[in-house]
């Protein structure tokens, strides 16, 4: 099944401006919307340029995307941080919450952009008080493979708090959240979904959402200073893309994976592979980016850093 075209920028810019955003957050501005279109047209030039390299290429696409990840940079530190400071109007409380039913749908390619520049060290004596915020917008492309009208995303948190937006005002949401730390594995997160409605997309159909996660009181310790992403069954690929605060550059970084599975959890593994792009700056703001090509399913992809 052929691809869905991507937008270009304005066209995407005027969808998200003209979005209702709720409570607890504003309007977005224009170049914010705009590093959204620019991060699905860099896919685009990615899945061309990936399809007809030669086989023979050793890491082809660090010279083309240089240039492209830059321009995102520059648009993102254009302006303030997109932060969330209170749920949003749906969300819903529960002692616990259902693990999504992923078999439902195929994730084509998840993209994270994480803006660290109001990250803030918090005192122990302060750890109840949301006082830094490390803000993730996110680009999912899925497929639905089955009969159902929810497409449900799981974002989860060993700070101390997490708030979601969808930006993808043809499709409404709710959020729902739990009410207090669980166990996932041996670690004590919170944990939210969010709930898409998708009714409307048939069987067999390619959509895409996004949106925009606050995180609150995170990267405080050496051993949670990382940002990850789970691969999954049919995956094509994904990126992250980490911008740090300013006069806070990252000293030293390390690529890592580890199996996720459910109760199956193991301790990160050094990365190898010739599957992936990594692209480093130090500029005004120093960033890392880095971008798998089907990455494995079970596997949390994990970007750490020291500073």
């Amino acid at each position: 099944m052929d691809r869905e075209p991507i937008e270009t920028e304005d066209k995407l810019a005027v969808r998200v401006l003209h979005h209702d955003w709720g409570s607890g957050s504003k309007r977005p501005s224009r170049p914010i919307a705009f590093v959204i279109g620019l991060a699905l047209i860099l896919a685009a030039a990615v899945a061309l340029f990936y399809i007809n390299r030669s086989s023979s290429d050793v890491h082809p696409l660090a010279e083309t995307l240089e240039q492209p990840v830059r321009r995102i940079v520059e648009s993102i530190v254009s302006e303030e941080p997109f932060v969330i400071d209170e749920p949003h109007e749906s969300r819903i409380v529960h002692d616990t919450l259902d693990v999504p039913d992923l078999s439902v749908f195929e994730i084509l390619e998840r993209k994270n952009i994480w803006d660290l520049r109001n990250w803030k060290k918090v005192s122990n004596d302060n750890v109840g008080v949301e006082g830094s915020v490390s803000v993730m917008h996110w680009v999912l492309t899925a497929r639905k493979v089955a009969e159902t009208d929810t497409f449900i995303i799981a974002p989860k948190t060993f700070g101390r708090n997490l708030y979601c937006r969808s930006l993808s005002p043809q499709y409404a949401y709710e959020v729902h959240a739990v009410r207090d730390y669980r166990l996932t594995g041996s670690t004590a997160m919170l944990e939210s979904r969010i709930h898409i409605d998708v009714s409307d997309v048939d069987v067999g159909a390619e959509f895409v959402v996004r949106g925009v996660n606050s995180y609150w009181n995170i990267h405080q310790s050496s051993s949670n200073r990382w940002v990850g992403v789970v691969g999954r069954d049919g995956m094509e690929r994904t990126s992250q893309l980490v911008i740090f605060p300013q006069g806070k550059g990252w000293m030293d970084y390390r690529l890592t994976k580890a199996i996720n599975f459910g109760e199956i959890q193991t301790e990160p593994m050094p990365f190898q592979g010739d599957n992936s792009v990594l692209l480093t700056g130090k500029d005004d703001f120093h960033w890392i980016y880095w971008e798998i090509f089907n990455p494995e399913p079970g596997y949390v992809f994990q970007l750490g850093w020291d500073w």
